[in-house]
């Protein structure tokens, strides 16, 4: 193993890091999926440790202040949060996110779509506050991209008390913008009066399919 050969073993093709996916299904009857699935790590972790063919990712590595807060033998809570959102009974929306700022980006498009009146596609795309920032001392405050809220209103909130940390809005052909921060979400919503629409975040291969 040490040199890199193993009789009778072939060894794997390169490819692309795989972590979470986020996924959203309405069939032809207008029943409704929403799932995720996440390793819970930075990047599948860096532990390389495997039981039984499983896995020990690492978020004990970034996750010390959550695991002081459940306690010793207790589970980490689940953070994923897909959603469906009902009307009369009948699903209308539903979300998917993944990334570390998932709960910001799921709660954002609730938001949109349920105080806002908004359509799916633009309750995903218009911005919002991704994951925070924590700071030394273990406090944190709210975080944005810079341009994604202009200055006024940034100004505006500071008066109000809250400080928010603007970052710089990155993004590259192999590293979408704020990857360790953001919430990255896939939706689909049914149109009352016929039709459903898809959409997906153009960062991290998301795809919206109609057959």
């Amino acid at each position: 193993m040490s040199a890199g050969r193993f009789p009778l073993t072939k060894v794997p093709a390169s490819a692309e890091p795989k972590h979470s996916d986020a996924i959203v299904a309405i069939d032809r009857w207008g029943n409704v999926a929403a799932i995720v699935h996440s390793a819970n790590t930075a990047v599948w972790g860096t532990t390389g440790i495997f039981v039984d063919g499983v896995s020990i990712p690492d978020p004990a590595a970034f996750q010390q202040r959550l695991i002081a807060q459940t306690g010793p033998g207790k589970r980490l809570p689940d953070p994923t949060e897909p959603l469906i959102i009902a009307k009369d009974g009948k699903p209308v929306v539903a979300l998917s996110s993944i990334g570390a700022g998932l709960h910001q980006k799921t709660v954002s498009v609730l938001l949109n779509v349920m105080d806002f009146g908004m359509g799916i596609k633009r309750a995903i795309d218009v911005p919002c506050p991704n994951s925070p920032k924590y700071e030394a001392d273990g406090s944190s405050r709210p975080q944005v991209f810079q341009g994604d809220f202009c200055g006024l209103l940034l100004t505006a909130v500071g008066k109000l008390g809250l400080d928010v940390a603007v970052v710089s809005n990155t993004l590259t052909s192999t590293v979408p913008r704020g990857y360790v921060i953001s919430g990255y979400a896939v939706g689909a919503a049914i149109d009352p009066k016929g039709g459903y629409q898809a959409v997906a975040t153009d960062s991290l291969n998301g795809r919206a399919l109609g057959y």
